[in-house]
């Protein structure tokens, strides 16, 4: 997640690996400069974040690679073999472009906006409001004229004609704005496609000055991204939810390509330079290949242990090379995919000394947020006194907790990482619980006052919380590499409650009071699990799913109660029978992870996706889906919170602070900029909760007014 505020202190300079000088600088602005510049990191095997979302090859060197993550952009100059960090740490990059015209020039598309890299001692852009708080998922240089460079956004085409210094937009004829993939055709100057959520594939003739709709025969309009043929001109590839199409004559005509792709969820496609009628598509189930233009595909998935691949380049000056990024890292192949090489991943960045966390196994199945080689998930990394070297195991922290630095370290009982779940008891009196990176907390609502709870959760990262509406007693908290934990007195004690639970690397939960035994539901890297409160053993429910990457659950209780998993590839699936089988139900929604989703208590059919990509609302119980975006300045979305006793009142959090809509979602504010991509939970009688870094901050008005309510490891009251 992000960590933004409103800070716009002046951007250091820092020299990178053999003395080069690099400067991240914000085109569209990331608010926050000290955190999105980072320092260049050393060198290491390969970048790390729990998705590689972009791989760019460097058209004039080969061996010169950048992976954008979710913690930043990383390059190679060894193809692969090594690693260093190029800033914009914490920060979700989504599109990565080459500047032809200079050695270090480099486009990074955000959530938050675009970043350029430069080059030259004090070298920076200058800040372009045309692209503030934008998410940008798709860039295009134009290699004829390289000052030419088209972004697209959640807010249509953007188009410099000078490197990035201003943008214009230029959505004449779009009539959808949310642009999820831009490419040239290299065979007819000015001929420009895009590709968009919801309102299929535009074509301009004209350098986007002017667009028009080239969805002949598409079967779904949501088109994930474009791949142009590169010596024929007016052949390209869609990548749609429905599978693959093509195009021989610019956008007239699609015909459907996809015998033998066991996933059609593809979300990365590829054309060979030299032998165009060989393509690769990167699916949720792996590589494919074909040889004849699309007719036919085949898995090539021979060392690939990471199967959601999310992006894929071809190396142009020797086609048999080629990257995947996936949700665990890149992976190479020189042998036209025929096998694949991991690009081993480094060490996570970890926080003070003292950390005892559980660690992730490098586990085959797929799809897994993060590759760290590791013990099983019950073991426990011993207490050292120093920070781990690269050649050590990597602890299972958040990936947004800070490195311990001079300057940065918090004082020994403090709690730096950011409070990534929150669940409010609304007993007499309430009380709030909190976890982190570090472990579980519980604090009284009104005092502030916390306490770390101790036993099996301390130290581990807890990534969801959930308490039984009907026996507040009982509670359940999720783990990152431990499993499911369940309290019975009020979360006092707490026992692992595993059995069954084949992946214990759980994002979310969600509880269906509606019944005498309240059956639990846990989102892991393997599906969606399910157990009854007075059942002992967990079952897999994944039956009809075609992407087991869970990051998002809710349920609507009632006589026939319906489930509902968000994806780490953006699919949300539907079930109205327990969870025995599902049903896509992510129509209209764009591409990014579902990070959040809520359910309207007054309308069963009303509910709510929070996404990479921006906030989603469905009145059809998630038949179809909208954006509802208006008045947000960032549309990467880490939570959102209904309001209890107004269920037009929303909540959502994002990089620039946490937002109010209460309307529905027709139209957001801002109420408070300083916290970023916490969690968020309402309780009707005392009031709005968000999860920030080290601390848990309440308002009981609405969001007029907030109370600060720092963690700290000994328990002592904090409240201030």
């Amino acid at each position: 997640m992000l960590r933004t505020g409103r800070s716009r202190s002046r951007y250091r300079v820092r020299t990178g690996a053999a003395g080069a000088v690099l400067v991240l600088t914000a085109i569209g602005s990331l608010a926050r400069p000290p955190d999105s510049v980072a320092p260049v990191q050393p060198a290491s095997p390969g970048p790390y974040g729990r998705i590689v979302s972009a791989v760019e090859i460097d058209p004039t060197d080969s061996k010169t690679l950048y992976a954008g993550t979710g913690n930043g952009v990383f390059k190679s100059t060894d193809g692969g073999a090594t690693w260093v960090g190029l800033g914009l740490h914490k920060v979700f990059v989504g599109a990565l472009a080459r500047d032809p015209s200079s050695p270090s020039g480099l486009y990074a598309g955000t959530g938050s906006g675009l970043w350029k890299a430069i080059g030259g001692p004090g070298g920076r852009t200058s800040l372009q409001k045309e692209l503030e708080g934008l998410f940008v998922g798709a860039l295009a240089v134009d290699p004829a004229s390289p000052a030419v460079v088209y972004a697209g956004t959640g807010g249509g085409v953007f188009k410099s004609a000078d490197a990035g210094k201003t943008w214009t937009a230029a959505n004449r004829g779009l009539t959808n704005l949310f642009v999820t993939s831009i490419v040239l055709d290299r065979g007819t100057s000015g001929v420009v496609y895009a590709s968009t959520n919801g309102g299929g594939v535009f074509k301009s003739s004209d350098g986007g000055s002017s667009w028009q709709a080239a969805n002949g025969g598409l079967a779904s309009s949501l088109v994930l991204s474009l791949a142009a043929e590169p010596k024929s001109p007016g052949t390209l590839y869609a990548q749609t939810v429905e599978g693959i199409f093509k195009t021989r004559d610019g956008g007239t005509h699609w015909v459907p390509i996809n015998q033998g792709l066991a996933s059609r969820f593809a979300l990365a496609l590829a054309v060979d330079p030299v032998s165009p009628a060989t393509l690769y598509a990167g699916t949720a189930s792996g590589i494919f290949k074909s040889t004849d233009a699309g007719s036919s595909w085949k898995p090539v998935n021979t060392g690939l242990t990471r199967l959601f691949v999310t992006a894929l380049a071809v190396d142009s000056a020797s086609p048999a090379t080629l990257y995947a990024g996936t949700d665990g890292g890149v992976f190479k192949s020189i042998d036209g995919a025929t096998s694949w090489v991991e690009l081993r991943l480094p060490v996570l960045p970890v926080g003070p000394p003292t950390v005892r966390a559980a660690v992730r196994p490098r586990a085959p199945a797929p799809p897994a947020r993060e590759a760290r080689k590791a013990e099983p998930a019950a073991a426990k990394v011993e207490e050292k006194n120093t920070e781990p070297t690269s050649t050590e195991s990597a602890v299972a922290r958040s990936p947004t907790a800070e490195p311990a630095t001079a300057s940065s370290a918090p004082e020994a009982a403090e709690i730096a990482d950011l409070v990534s779940a929150l669940a409010v008891d609304s007993g007499s009196p309430p009380a709030v619980y909190a976890g982190t990176a570090r472990g579980l907390f519980k604090g009284a609502a009104s005092a502030g006052s916390w306490k770390a709870v101790e036993g099996p959760l301390s130290e581990l990262y807890v990534s969801a919380l959930v308490i039984d509406p009907g026996n507040p007693s009982l509670a359940y908290a999720a783990t990152d590499g431990a499993g499911v934990f369940r309290s019975e007195d009020g979360g006092v004690r707490w026992a692992a409650w595993n059995d069954g639970l084949t992946n214990v690397f759980v994002s979310a939960l969600a509880i269906d009071a509606g019944s005498a035994a309240p059956a639990l539901y846990a989102g892991t890297d393997a599906g969606v699990f399910k157990i009854r409160s007075d059942a002992k053993n967990w079952s897999a429910v994944v039956t009809g799913m075609t992407d087991l990457s869970i990051t998002a659950l809710a349920v609507s209780t009632g006589q026939s109660p319906t489930v509902w998993a968000g994806t780490k590839g953006g699919a949300i699936f539907r079930s109205t029978d327990g969870g025995s089988t599902w049903s896509p139900a992510a129509s209209g929604l764009a591409r990014g992870a579902v990070r959040s989703l809520v359910v309207d208590p007054a309308s069963r059919e009303t509910l709510y996706a929070g996404t990479e990509s921006g906030i989603f609302k469905s009145t059809s119980s998630g038949a179809s889906w909208t954006p509802i975006n208006s008045g947000l300045t960032s549309v990467s979305i880490a939570s959102l919170a209904i309001d209890p006793s107004a269920s037009s009142k929303l909540y959502a959090c994002t990089p620039g602070g946490v937002w109010r809509s209460t309307n529905g979602g027709v139209f957001w504010s801002v109420l408070n900029s300083e916290i970023s991509s916490g969690a968020l939970a309402v309780d009707r009688a005392s009031g709005l909760y968000a999860g920030s870094r080290g601390a848990v901050v309440k308002s009981s008005d609405g969001g007029k007014t907030w109370t600060t309510m720092p963690l700290r490891a000994d328990g002592r009251p904090t409240g201030h």
